[in-house]
């Protein structure tokens, strides 16, 4: 028995591969990469929310929490 290998969608090889450290956009002179876990946008009001909740619930811990960010 021999079995197949699966085979991507049409167009899918043609797709240039990723560069790390690269960016570029069209239009836009200078592109400012952010890593995965960054936001242009700041921390989001949840986060912010759980954040509150967590060092109320455990306030001698809110300085390490702090310090580690």
């Amino acid at each position: 028995m021999s079995a197949s290998r699966p085979q991507p969608r049409p167009g899918v090889l043609a797709i240039e591969a990723y560069v790390p450290g690269k960016s570029s956009a069209p239009g836009v002179a200078k592109v400012f990469k952010l890593s995965s876990n960054e936001s242009p946008l700041g921390p989001s009001p949840r986060a912010i929310e759980a954040y509150r909740k967590a060092i109320a619930r455990a306030p001698h811990q809110a300085l390490a929490v702090r310090a580690s960010m």
